[in-house]
């Protein structure tokens, strides 16, 4: 299964452009490696606590990197593959409060600038699932016509620049 010649099965996604959707997993995927490697090093330490926030990081990288890269290390495991079309079959907003549920608990166990930046990434990747789970903005004209439909009279559009 290639990342780049997966079909996409979300419903209603076909106002999102195709550059979005690779950004998108091409942050994930970073983010989750980041997750990885951070975790392994928020993981050694003294402290009990940021040895399970370090733990927990690793894991959420290895689910990130999962559903969003399978072609790196898991192209032959079939239950894998069966959950990453099951993912991908569900719609933007499920990955986006699933990174952020992800991203949550490490900054909670164990606050600290290596915890923060590895969440970043997960947090960043969730922002870009939420745009594309918002979609695409409405022009102009449309949104006017709405706006007066639900005030029940035609809306005082003039522009007032500054004297």
């Amino acid at each position: 299964m290639d990342i780049l010649k997966r079909k996409d099965s979300v419903p209603n996604t076909d106002d999102i452009s195709q550059t979005h959707k690779y950004l998108s997993r091409i942050v994930s995927t970073i983010g989750g490696i980041v997750a990885i490697v951070l975790g392994f090093w928020v993981a050694f330490t003294l402290s009990a606590k940021c040895v399970v926030a370090g733990l927990t990081l690793v894991l959420s990288g290895i689910i990130i990197v999962t559903l969003e890269a399978p072609v790196l290390y898991c192209m032959r495991i079939s239950f894998l593959e069966k959950m990453i079309v099951f993912c991908d079959s569900k719609p933007y907003w499920l990955k986006t409060f699933l990174y952020f549920g992800l991203a949550l608990p490490p900054i909670l166990i164990c606050p600290g600038i290596t915890t923060i930046g590895a969440s970043l990434f997960i947090f960043i990747s969730s922002a870009l699932y939420g745009s594309m789970a918002l979609g695409k903005k409405a022009k102009r004209e449309e949104m006017i016509s709405k706006m007066g439909a639900t005030q029940g009279n035609k809306p005082n559009l003039t522009l007032h620049t500054p004297a």
